[in-house]
């Protein structure tokens, strides 16, 4: 089973991808700031980490510069509720590995989920 983190500030968007995640097999945690982002993935590890680019306390892309500060190759989708070139660059710069602008399906992200971290690859 794969492991998920999911940084958003919206808990109801928290809550939907942890519920159709969770429906797909996954194991999913949560965390509605940068803090609480990081601190979770610094002790413990995740196959994949899904991003909010606009937190409250930081931004998604500080949490990429973070998890690559303190070695933590974990791949991250980044994901925001605006289309913005630069802000999209910027991630993808920062090492996020795939894109997803809000609001989107479950099918677009289980399909981007499977295609950065495969079935049984962990």
């Amino acid at each position: 089973m794969k492991a998920v983190l999911a940084i958003d500030d919206v808990e109801g968007v928290r809550k939907a991808i942890e519920m159709g995640l969770r429906n797909s097999g996954y194991d999913v945690t949560t965390a509605g700031t940068y803090a609480d982002g990081i601190g979770l993935a610094v002790s413990r590890p995740f196959d994949i980490i899904l991003c909010d680019l606009k937190l409250p306390d930081k931004s998604g892309v500080d949490i990429i510069k973070a998890l690559r500060e303190n070695k933590i190759n974990t791949p991250v989708i980044a994901v925001s509720g605006f289309i913005d070139a630069a802000t999209m660059k910027n991630a993808l710069s920062a090492g996020a590995v795939a894109y997803l602008t809000k609001p989107f399906l479950k099918k677009d992200l289980i399909a981007i989920l499977e295609s950065v971290v495969p079935s049984g690859e962990r």
